[in-house]
């Protein structure tokens, strides 16, 4: 499957995922809908529900207009065109998407303010029994151990069969299970409030939705940890073997996606169906703090708080840690964007972006994505020039694009590291003792003056 085609259905699933979850806010929860708390008779208003059906369809109006733009990704381009494609369109769907959920805040709470459908404020109550008994159907942290216990394991796999893989997938798997725990505790720590007037319904509603997301926060090691080892199978097998590999880890990644989504959407069902045998929900006046889509109370100590839908965590960002999450979120997903495109447009753009050259008794490799070779000459065992890559050529850490290959890869089942300007062949094989080392300048008289001087060191 080309980079191209991978982008394009990456999209395609982000576009489909943000107009499904933002929709679910348009059906209403604990008399919320679409951020705005209202009676419940009002519930099921004609306006109301015309309203929540037209966020609902713009929502997939949007999904389906960047979906489109998204087809641009599968022509051939160059890669920093297609980069900035994709990071355009993510863009596109998460601004956009944002802007039409405040949007339909807005003309929601307008209805309710037109009609007058707003509600008294009760007083938060603080309810000690439920606070003391708060984790009583928490799933136990002895769940978690299981999990360390594999990713120790699956640590010491790596560094006996594959070593070139060991640091960046150790950090992933350790990074994999620390998040599992952390939010095991932050579900362990939530505060807990009582949403009704009925005690028992409000530790139903409690029990029922920390045992649920503790048994996700337990489960999810476990899972990904699995999806981590797997692409390891497929990479050291041949035949039908990498392409079952293959088969099981596509269909596991659709299936964790479908029971994530059929586990949150249980859990506010059965929310709803408690809720539904009281006759209100208690308002504390939270609308207020919800315009804007995110909660937004300075005056709430919680830093983590249950969100509208019945099926998600947020952060408080009227908190000072809050905002600094906030603030860490955006610079991420800007640091990652920033140092996608940058090596991408110092493949394209760059002259000297691909780097071979022979310093005193050492062969010198560079390229984007990929880590600098030295490799002394002496280790060498022979050099030449092919038309093609000789074998099947599978990613294990690096860059795969239309146009370059850059970092680790297995070839024709050898460890190898490429450094390809694919479409300017021949490529310049460099065999060594334990690797193959590929690389291809921006011109194939760069490549075959490097294959010269090479060859000069090794007199007849």
């Amino acid at each position: 499957m080309t980079l191209n085609l991978i982008l394009f259905i990456t999209l395609v699933f982000v576009n489909a995922t943000m107009a499904f979850t933002l929709g679910i806010a348009a059906k209403p929860h604990k008399q919320v809908i679409i951020e705005n708390t209202l009676p419940k008779d009002k519930l099921t208003d004609p306006a109301v529900h015309t309203l929540a059906k037209e966020y609902r369809w713009r929502l997939w109006q949007l999904a389906g207009l960047v979906s489109l733009f998204s087809i641009s990704l599968l022509f051939p381009q160059r890669e920093s065109v297609l980069m900035t494609l994709f990071w355009l369109s993510l863009l596109l769907t998460l601004g956009l998407s944002y802007a039409l959920e405040i949007r339909y805040i807005r003309k929601m709470h307008a209805l309710k303010v037109a009609r007058g459908w707003q509600l008294p404020v009760a007083p938060i109550m603080v309810d000690t029994k439920l606070v003391q008994n708060k984790n009583r159907k928490l799933v136990s942290f002895i769940w978690l151990l299981p999990s360390l216990v594999l990713t120790l394991g699956y640590l010491w796999w790596l560094a006996r069969h594959d070593p070139d893989s060991l640091a960046p997938l150790s950090l992933a798997a350790i990074s994999l299970w620390l998040f599992s725990w952390a939010m095991w505790l932050v579900i362990k720590h939530l505060p807990v409030r009582p949403v009704t007037k009925e005690a028992l319904i409000n530790q139903q509603f409690n029990d029922l939705t920390k045992h649920t997301w503790s048994i996700m926060m337990v489960g999810m090691p476990y899972f990904l940890l699995f999806l981590l080892w797997l692409p390891q199978v497929m990479m050291n097998t041949t035949g039908i073997v990498s392409t079952l590999s293959s088969v099981v880890f596509g269909l596991l990644i659709v299936a964790g996606f479908i029971l994530t989504f059929w586990l949150l959407l249980r859990l506010r069902k059965r929310q709803d169906q408690l809720l539904n045998q009281v006759p209100d929900y208690r308002y504390t006046g939270e609308d207020e703090y919800w315009r804007f889509g995110m909660y937004i109370n300075p005056q709430d100590s919680r830093i983590m708080v249950p969100d509208r839908v019945g099926m998600n965590i947020g952060i408080n960002l009227g908190r000072p840690a809050g905002k600094v999450f906030g603030i860490a979120s955006l610079v991420l997903i800007f640091g990652l964007m920033i140092g996608t495109l940058i090596p991408v447009y110092r493949m394209d753009f760059v002259k000297d972006a691909f780097i071979g050259k022979i310093t005193e008794d050492t062969l010198v490799l560079d390229a984007p994505f990929a880590k600098k070779s030295e490799i002394p000459l002496s280790a060498i065992k022979a050099v030449a020039l092919v038309p093609e890559m000789p074998g099947k050529t599978v990613r294990t850490n690096g860059y795969g694009g239309e146009n370059y290959l850059t970092g680790d890869f297995k070839v024709a089942g050898k460890k190898a590291t490429l450094y390809l300007n694919v479409k300017q062949p021949p490529y310049l094989h460099i065999s060594t003792k334990n690797r193959d080392y590929y690389f291809s300048n921006r011109t194939e008289a760069q490549t075959r003056a490097l294959y010269e001087k090479i060859q000069s060191q090794f007199p007849d």
